[in-house]
């Protein structure tokens, strides 16, 4: 950690501050933070945390 920047958990590349979520305490890319089963982008408080795979799923 760097001047505010973070390491993405997906995609491994910096994630800035204006473009971070963070979840599960991870950060991760906006475009990064999707579906492993689907693929449709989440929000916040609509996801599930699988701590043995590290995988996020939707909730329905």
């Amino acid at each position: 950690m760097w001047g505010g920047s973070f390491q993405c958990y997906f995609c491994g590349k910096m994630v800035y501050a204006v473009e971070r979520i963070s979840a599960e305490g991870r950060f991760f890319h906006r475009s990064c933070f999707t579906c492993h089963s689907c693929g449709i982008t989440l929000r916040l408080g609509g996801y599930a945390f699988d701590k043995n795979s590290g995988e996020i799923n939707i909730i329905f």
